[in-house]
C-alpha cells in the first residue's frame, strides 16, 4: 500500500493579492492614526490658548474688584483719576497688593494699567504708587495674538466694566466684571 501525500500551498497569485489586502489595510490605519494625531494637535493648541485666555482673564478680573478710587500723581506731577477707560487701554488704582507685616515700606495700593500694544496685551505696574520722574514701570505680557481689546462702562453709574477681547485663534471673548466702588472718577481718553 502506497501512500501520496499531497503538499497544498498557495499560488503566487494568492499571496500577492493577500499583501495587497495588507498593504490597503495598513494605508487606512496610518492614515487614521495621521488623522488623530493632527486632530490632537489642533485640541492642545486650542487648549493652551483658552488656557491662556482664562488665566489673563483671571487676573484683569482680580485686578478689576479691588480697584478703588484713589487718584495718583504721574510722573509730570498731574493728577490722574482712579480709572482711566480707553478703546484699548485701561489704568485704574487697586487695593490689596500684599505688604504682609508692612515688611516693604510701600502702599498696599497699586497703579495698574492694560494696554494692546501690537497683538499682545501687556498688564503694566509701578512700585509706587504716585509715580516720580525715574519710576520705572513693570511690564508683563499676559496674553498673546491679541486683535482687538475694548473696554465699556455698563452704566453711569459705574456698576462694572465689560472686557471684549478677539483672538486670532479663538475669535471673540466677552467677560462682564463687577466693580465694587459706585463713586469712582471716571475719565475717558480719546481713542488715537
Amino acid at each position: 500500500m502506497t501512500y501520496k501525500i499531497r503538499i497544498n500551498g498557495f499560488t503566487l497569485l494568492e499571496i500577492l493579492i493577500s499583501l495587497l489586502i495588507l498593504s490597503i489595510i495598513g494605508v487606512v490605519i496610518t492614515s487614521g492614526l495621521n488623522l488623530t494625531v493632527e486632530t490632537q494637535t489642533r485640541l492642545g493648541h486650542k487648549y493652551k490658548a483658552l488656557a491662556e485666555v482664562q488665566l489673563a482673564l483671571s487676573i484683569l478680573e482680580l485686578d478689576l474688584q479691588q480697584i478703588t478710587d484713589r487718584p495718583i500723581l504721574d510722573e509730570n506731577g498731574e493728577i490722574r483719576p482712579a480709572l482711566i477707560i480707553s478703546e484699548n487701554n485701561l489704568e485704574f488704582t487697586r487695593s490689596g497688593f500684599i505688604n504682609p507685616f508692612s515688611m516693604n515700606k510701600r502702599s498696599t495700593l497699586q497703579r495698574v494699567a492694560y494696554n494692546l500694544v501690537g497683538t499682545e496685551l501687556i498688564r503694566t505696574t509701578w512700585p509706587t504708587l504716585d509715580r516720580a520722574e525715574d519710576s520705572i514701570a513693570d511690564k508683563q505680557v499676559i496674553l498673546t495674538q491679541v486683535k482687538e481689546f475694548y473696554i465699556h462702562l455698563i452704566n453711569s453709574a459705574n456698576k462694572g466694566i465689560i472686557i471684549e477681547i478677539n483672538l486670532s485663534e479663538l475669535g471673540s471673548v466677552k467677560r462682564v466684571i463687577a466693580i465694587p466702588t459706585t463713586a469712582l472718577e471716571v475719565t475717558y481718553a480719546p481713542t488715537s
